[in-house]
Parts: C-alpha cells; sequence; structure tokens
C-alpha cells in the first residue's frame, strides 16, 4: 500500500498543477511572490518559523526576503521580546502585490475549475482538505 500511495502522489502532482495553474504565465509573477503570498498572510514572525511552515531551508528564505525587501515589499524588524530575533513584516506596497496576486490566482483557478459541477467542486473540497489536515502531520 505503501509504495502504492507515493506512486500516486507523484502522478497526482502533475494533475494538480495543470489543473490549477496551466496557462499562468511566469512573468506574471516576481521569483518570491509565493513566498511573500504566505508571508502577508501572517506576517510579524521569525525567519525559523516561516523556514518551518513553507518548507525552505533558510539560506533560500534568506536570499528571498532580501530581495523583497530590496523590492519594498517586505521588512525586517527586531523583536520586541528578544533584540536577537528578527522578525518580517509586509509593508503596505507588499501586501497589495500578494493581495493582487491572491486575486489573480484565485480567479484562474475559478476559470479552470468551472468545467466542474457543484458536487464535484464540493467533492474535490472536502478531499483537498482532508489531504491537508492529513499531510500536516508529515
Amino acid at each position: 500500500m505503501n509504495t502504492q500511495l507515493i506512486d500516486d502522489v507523484i502522478r497526482v502532482m502533475p494533475v494538480l498543477h495543470k489543473s490549477f495553474f496551466h496557462g499562468i504565465k511566469k512573468t506574471d509573477f516576481r521569483k518570491y511572490t509565493g513566498i511573500l503570498m504566505h508571508i502577508s498572510d501572517n506576517d510579524g514572525y521569525s525567519m525559523s518559523y516561516y523556514c518551518d511552515k513553507m518548507y525552505i531551508s533558510k539560506p533560500n528564505l534568506t536570499k528571498a526576503i532580501d530581495a523583497l525587501a530590496e523590492d519594498g515589499f517586505v521588512e525586517r524588524r527586531e523583536d520586541p521580546d528578544d533584540r536577537r530575533k528578527t522578525n518580517i513584516y509586509v509593508t503596505d506596497k507588499g501586501k497589495e502585490e500578494a493581495r493582487s496576486k491572491w486575486e489573480g490566482l484565485r480567479k484562474h483557478a475559478l476559470e479552470r475549475l468551472s468545467v466542474l459541477s457543484e458536487e464535484e467542486l464540493e467533492e474535490l473540497h472536502v478531499h483537498v482538505l482532508g489531504m491537508h489536515r492529513i499531510l500536516e502531520k508529515v
């Protein structure tokens, strides 16, 4: 069962990508837009927190945060409770960029999923939520 599960997960990944993101131009997104989108939902935490939440190594996240800060989308601030720590905050410019990209992705995904019935959409939603809940334990 475990090897079949792995095979099925590997097979579904490109289908998920195609179903939701096919047709989105890479030029529509900056290199680190996905990271900005995730941080904008929950800013004010340390680099380690975001590394854990996004499964990104600290050197890779540091590079992304450097680029986002240079573009004025995020800023680093000293943690008020521990001066040794630095927290990441999304600027107003960054929040607008993230909001715009989320809206674009939602619109695109809704268009892609419009071929499904209400029942199929509900079934997909239930399974996605279940997958997310289970995979967070891994």
